[in-house]
């Protein structure tokens, strides 16, 4: 186990592990196809993935990271975030990006 900046515990460096958190509770961006990782995903703790349309494509990306910025600030859902593009809805993202999702909400609350 690790420790989360904010002290919240993770079975890995990337996923977090609070006590309740679903779909609604995450940010959700649309660069509209500037660069491979098209759609961001952003975690209540800063945590975040990248992917492309398809990310269990071979030729298809994702990746987990942690953002640099301060997630709880005011700005979380305006100009932090702008270079990510476009805010959308979950239901927005491809079906294999909202897989993405639901298996880190289900790694993350077990």
């Amino acid at each position: 186990m690790y420790e989360q900046g904010d002290g919240t515990m993770t079975d890995d460096k990337h996923t977090p592990t609070p006590e309740a958190i679903d779909k609604e509770d995450l940010r959700y961006w649309d660069n509209g196809g500037k660069t491979v990782d098209r759609y961001g995903v952003v975690w209540p703790d800063g945590s975040c993935v990248s992917m492309s349309g398809a990310p269990f494509h071979p030729q298809g990306f994702c990746q987990h990271g942690n953002s640099v910025f301060e997630p709880d600030c005011e700005e979380h859902d305006g100009d932090l975030y702008s270079f990510l593009g476009r805010m959308i809805s979950f239901n927005d993202l491809p079906a294999d990006c909202q897989t993405v999702v639901e298996r880190d909400l289900k790694q993350a609350t077990r």
